[in-house]
């Protein structure tokens, strides 16, 4: 009686701990283990395509198309730059949140600048991202808002795409 009273005891002390313990990977349904962690942290090399807000086209004009690196930091920190002439715009600084297991949306802000260094306003962007099941790619689409020095928004809004690759 002893013997299964101490294995009792033993059981449930056991289940106790293991139960009081947060997780540190978890199943997706079809047998891939992720850690808890955001995935999406680290410094990321995209292609940024300005497209045509009702077609998803990409505009056919030089620059429409360029390079770009974004760091996602933890707790959602964003610095976000690109290959543009950063003397007509100030540093990308933003925030990222994920809205679902492979999904996350971003913002960053930056002040514009004509050639003079004349502050022309400012530019907010706005993404939803998916990331690959294998975080080492995303895709993400979204906006572009334009403001003026006075912060009256411009309408049209832009858009534009993006395919990125994490750095290693």
């Amino acid at each position: 009686m002893k013997m299964k009273q101490w294995l009792i005891s033993l059981a449930a002390l056991l289940a106790g701990l293991c139960l009081g313990q947060p997780a540190a990977y978890a199943e997706d349904g079809i047998g891939e283990r992720w850690t808890t962690l955001d995935r999406i942290e680290g410094v990321w090399l995209a292609k940024v395509t300005i497209t045509n807000c009702a077609t998803g086209e990409a505009l056919p004009f030089p620059g429409a198309k360029f390079d770009a690196m974004a760091l996602f930091g933890p707790n959602g920190t964003l610095h976000n730059t690109d290959q543009n002439n950063p003397a007509t715009r100030s540093q990308n600084l933003g925030y990222w949140e994920r809205t679902g297991r492979h999904t996350y949306r971003f913002a960053f802000r930056l002040f514009r600048f004509d050639t003079t260094g004349l502050l022309i306003g400012s530019q907010i962007v706005r993404h939803n991202l998916v990331l690959a099941r294998d975080g080492l790619s995303y895709v993400s689409s979204g906006n572009a808002e334009i403001y003026d020095v006075s912060g009256i928004r411009a309408l049209p809004d832009g858009c534009s795409k993006a395919t990125a690759t994490r750095f290693k």
